[in-house]
């Protein structure tokens, strides 16, 4: 018996109190491990991957950081952005812009003042609203010019400076030459003779002669006369009212 404690306490005090030592250590660690494995997983929400765009899940580490860092302010990175007004070489004069300049064919004269383009009583006035009976359709309608009677044959003149926009042949209106006298004002001389004095794209000026009265079909059974029209901005207006007569 004392030889077995005696051999005991020599087992314990020399290299078995270590292995007991290891032995107490390995139990802890298993002891461990099956105590943090036993512990419930927690729950994993379900993605429906369908309607989750793939745009809006980070793909890679950098843009997770990007994303983190959004807005916050970064002093140790140079900033290599190039301004607009920086691209200039030279940026101590300014840039000048320059409107295109019109050329004399291209710009339309603007007539300063109008006169009538013939001589003799107006015997039918602007009505743009109101209707007036036509002796030719024996009708009411609306007369968006006024009738200046004069003899056929007498000559047309223009009632402003301004540019032939168009010359026409209206089965109601006759031979018509239509004067562009700036500023959005359009003359419109109807009735004239079949061989107009000016050509389209003429320029011509209060006087100028476009040619001579002849006869107007819608207005026919009216006396000779000669019916002018204006328009400012594609509306007619009053022709006596525009020259300042009215």
């Amino acid at each position: 018996m004392k030889y077995q404690e005696s051999k005991s306490a020599k087992f314990f005090a020399g290299k078995g109190f270590y292995l007991v030592l290891s032995l107490c250590l390995v139990a802890i660690g298993a002891a461990a491990w099956i105590a943090v494995s036993s512990l419930s997983k927690p729950p994993v929400e379900n993605i429906d991957l369908e309607s989750t765009s793939t745009s809006d899940i980070p793909s890679t580490e950098s843009e997770l950081q990007s994303e983190e860092n959004v807005g916050a302010e970064v002093s140790d990175i140079e900033d290599t952005r190039s301004n607009v007004s920086n691209t200039s070489s030279d940026t101590s004069t300014p840039q000048e812009t320059s409107e295109p300049q019109m050329t004399d064919a291209n710009t339309t004269p603007v007539a300063n003042y109008f006169v009538l383009p013939v001589t003799g009583e107006i015997i039918k006035g602007f009505s743009d609203t109101e209707l007036q009976y036509s002796e030719t359709f024996k009708d009411l309608r609306l007369h968006t010019g006024i009738d200046i009677a004069c003899e056929a044959g007498s000559a047309v003149k223009a009632a402003g400076d301004g540019v032939v926009y168009e010359i026409k042949e209206d089965p109601n209106w006759g031979v018509t030459i239509v004067i562009d006298h700036g500023n959005g004002v359009k003359g419109y001389y109807c009735g004239l003779n079949k061989k107009p004095l000016v050509h389209k794209g003429d320029s011509v000026t209060s006087g100028t002669q476009l040619g001579s009265v002849d006869e107007i079909p819608a207005e026919c059974l009216d006396q000779s006369h000669l019916h002018l029209a204006f328009t400012k901005n594609d509306a007619y207006v009053s022709p006596l009212e525009l020259i300042g007569m009215e």
